[in-house]
Parts: structure tokens; C-alpha cells; sequence
């Protein structure tokens, strides 16, 4: 299993990180102001910058 940490920072300040599995295609794919969309197996999941879910669907 590849696990790869995917980082969100503010400026220099790390917000928080959070593991995904490269093996199951899971990926960063966006990010606007204060969130972050990550493909995270066959869901897209969007988190806020204290790494909370605010929404998720299918990709």
C-alpha cells in the first residue's frame, strides 16, 4: 500500500495533514480558499482548513 500524506498550509503554517492511498488512485484535485478536494477511492471529499468533511460525493 502507498500511503502519501497530503498537506494544507496557510502561508507557512501547517493547517493539517491527511493520508491518502496512491494505490487506489486517491489524489489531491482542487483547492480554493479555505478547502481542499481529494479523490479518496470513488468518492470526492471535500474537507475545511481544520481537515473537517464538509461534503462528499461520488467521482
Amino acid at each position: 500500500m502507498a500511503i502519501t500524506l497530503v498537506e494544507v498550509y496557510d502561508g507557512n503554517r501547517r493547517l493539517y495533514s491527511k493520508p491518502v492511498n496512491t494505490n487506489k488512485g486517491d489524489a489531491l484535485i482542487g483547492f480554493i480558499g479555505s478547502s481542499v478536494s481529494i479523490k479518496e477511492g470513488s468518492w470526492i471529499v471535500t474537507y475545511d482548513e481544520k481537515g473537517q468533511r464538509i461534503s462528499s460525493h461520488p467521482a
